[in-house]
């Protein structure tokens, strides 16, 4: 959940600023036209229902939010 994120659109791919220089560059090398966010991207939620029934929770460090199930 909090690996970088990339996205792309219109020709571009927009990475994350924790992409590493080397990553970028490789990205770059097979024709991507890489740039770097200005801010992080993305946020995500998550509940896992385990095999007993429990409910475990997770939300990405990235922007506010929280998980919830009941």
């Amino acid at each position: 959940m909090d690996a970088p994120r990339s996205f792309g659109f219109g020709g571009v791919l927009e990475v994350a600023p924790t992409v590493s220089p080397q990553v970028r560059e490789a990205l770059a090398a097979r024709g991507h036209n890489v740039i770097v966010a200005s801010n992080q991207v993305g946020g995500s939620q998550a509940i896992r229902i385990r095999g007993d029934g429990l409910l475990e929770g997770g939300s990405d460090s990235r922007k506010d939010g929280m998980a919830l199930g009941f």
